[in-house]
């Protein structure tokens, strides 16, 4: 791969934390910019001030809020909840807005700014640059119903991709209901009670803040508003997510039938086929064992482990069976946790390039914590035990070598069997 395609690769990698660092850029704003005060807030100020228009902001939000109103009051993070372009036209309809419009407000406000990054965030989402209008219509007005409205409606329209940058495949619905279960106060959905609970509680803790520069609301505020509630409710799910990530690894789970007493019963197993890794894990697993061995596979791992194409193929054929399918599936899950869940990738990644590089690195790591990490390390261990790799190899080099032409093995099936 060429150099710039790496820098490229990487500099994707780091993209969404980028946007997590927008004080950096904000430095090199002028506070006296009025772009979307002077231009945007006047056309939602219109709306807003008649009494039709005010019913009908709320009444959108709130026909939204009923729609996903199961989903909004589980005890945490399990469904994705979409806010698509039919939603988001209703109000730009209501405002009588064209987002191509509003975008191109963005962009004016983004050129005083002296970086050469293209804010995707703020250009690829005209919606919040309206709803802070309405916040702030609502806060001068001191309705507090409005406001509780249009700080609601912020918080589900940002939720969607900050949902599936933690739980691309959504959540176990037992697992997550033992998460929130043991989880303490000090988490914002815990005290929240239900997501959309703990989604307003994090905005509002958010705009206590932020109302003090709501009169002024120059183009830096919007952006420190935007910047601000994203960062807050991103927080917010990635504290959850390592603790359902924690309890997802060690079994723990809440099976979600009543019993006799009408109390919750508590499993430490989790269901096979309730996430979509699982899924993905079956279909390689079932291809490895139905297929049998790949001698194009086979000669390529013999050349990454510099070992003989002969052992390459005898060592494999001893584990590509049926004694070792659980050892096999446990393997290939603790890969993919790790590389969709740990490191936040796409199930279509898994046939890039950065998927290879990833799968290197990760064979070089040694004495982690990560129960994954230590799945996959004991498990070579064992096949080089059971396969009399140890037996007849016994410098830890040569042991190392023919353990490194198993992994990769796996690694390779991975991508061939990921359709």
């Amino acid at each position: 791969m060429k150099t710039n395609s790496y820098f490229h690769t990487f500099m994707e990698m780091l993209q969404d934390d980028l946007y997590d660092d927008y004080d950096y850029f904000l430095e090199a704003t002028d506070k006296n910019n009025y772009i979307m005060k002077t231009n945007l807030y006047p056309k939602i100020e219109k709306i807003l001030s008649t009494p039709m228009g005010d019913r009908k902001f709320k009444q959108i939000c709130g026909n939204y809020m009923d729609r996903n109103s199961s989903k909004l009051h589980t005890s945490g993070p399990i469904e994705l909840i979409p806010f698509g372009d039919v939603d988001k036209a209703m109000f730009f309809n209501l405002f009588e807005l064209d987002p191509k419009y509003v975008v191109g407000l963005v962009v004016d406000v983004t050129k005083q700014i002296s970086t050469q990054t293209d804010f995707k965030l703020l250009r690829n989402n005209p919606i919040f640059w309206v709803f802070y209008c309405c916040i702030r219509f609502y806060y001068l007005k001191n309705d507090e119903k409005g406001l509780n409205t249009a700080l609601a409606i912020y918080a589900l329209s940002v939720y969607p991709s900050l949902f599936s940058l933690f739980f691309k495949y959504g959540a176990n619905e037992g697992v997550m209901q033992y998460t929130m279960d043991n989880l303490s106060e000090k988490y914002i959905m815990k005290q929240g009670g239900h997501v959309f609970g703990g989604l307003f509680l994090s905005i509002n803790n958010s705009f206590r803040f932020l109302k003090q520069f709501m009169k002024d609301a120059s183009d830096l505020e919007f952006i420190r508003f935007i910047q601000r509630i994203r960062n807050d409710q991103k927080s917010m799910l990635k504290n959850i997510c390592g603790e359902y990530m924690k309890n997802y690894n060690a079994g723990n789970r809440v099976i979600l039938t009543k019993d006799s007493h009408d109390e919750i019963v508590i499993d430490d197993t989790i269901e096979n086929n309730t996430s979509s890794v699982q899924v993905v894990t079956n279909t390689i697993v079932n291809g490895l064992l139905t297929n049998g061995l790949d001698l194009k596979r086979i000669n390529q791992c013999k050349t990454l482990a510099q070992i003989s194409f002969a052992d390459c193929r005898f060592y494999m054929s001893k584990i590509i069976t049926d004694k070792y399918t659980k050892d096999i599936e446990a393997f290939i899950q603790a890969v993919l946790f790790l590389y969709l869940y740990d490191e936040h990738k796409d199930k279509k990644d898994i046939n890039s390039s950065n998927f290879l590089v990833w799968s290197s690195e990760l064979f070089r790591k040694t004495n982690s914590n990560n129960d994954n990490i230590r799945t996959i390390k004991t498990t070579l261990d064992k096949w080089g035990e059971e396969t009399g790799v140890h037996a007849k190899f016994k410098r830890e080099a040569s042991r190392i070598n023919y353990k490194k032409a198993i992994f990769w093995y796996f690694i390779l099936s991975i991508q061939y069997y990921n359709k």
